[in-house]
């Protein structure tokens, strides 16, 4: 996880008392350090999926392929998944239905345009526009929006950091 990232989820784990009560469902989650579940640690549940077996992760599959029983979870995060794979807006659709009902919340980090550090494939990008119609189409309201812009000298620019809460 890039440095900006980890301050990114470290400010949105102190504004949700490191998630305390809470369900947290994580996708993505063989990251090397494990710094998300340590900073969500006071989550009443914490389950990391990931297609690779890793001591964060809990579930070996792929995050399109999740079942839980739908409201299973308060939280959604996912941390540098989605440019490394096409079917980003099939993943979120799917694992938005195990979010429990309204104020169910989702944190989202991802390269987009600017990102210098993934590999020119077609789907390595994410738009942030696109990204923000497509998650507002599904029922998701923007509840901030971090993008690390290269004019300002930016250590990974491209970053963008997203919360959304689900509006129904």
């Amino acid at each position: 996880m890039h440095r900006n990232n980890a301050i990114w989820f470290a400010y949105l784990a102190g504004k949700y008392r490191q998630g305390y009560g809470m369900d947290i469902l994580e996708l993505g989650a063989a990251e090397d350090t494990g710094i998300i579940r340590r900073l969500f640690r006071k989550a009443r549940s914490y389950v990391g999926v990931d297609v690779v077996k890793h001591e964060n992760v809990d579930l070996v599959m792929p995050a399109e392929q999740t079942v839980f029983v739908p409201g299973s979870f308060n939280y959604l995060i996912s941390s540098s998944l989605f440019e490394h794979t096409p079917n980003w807006r099939e993943i979120i659709k799917h694992n938005q239905q195990w979010l429990g009902g309204r104020h169910g919340r989702a944190f989202f980090s991802f390269g987009a345009e600017g990102n210098v550090y993934h590999p020119p494939d077609p789907w390595a990008i994410v738009p942030v526009h696109e990204f923000l119609e497509y998650v507002q189409q599904i029922g998701f309201v923007a509840v901030e929006c971090f993008f690390e812009d290269d004019r300002y000298g930016a250590e990974c620019p491209g970053a963008v950091v997203v919360e959304l809460e689900t509006a129904t």
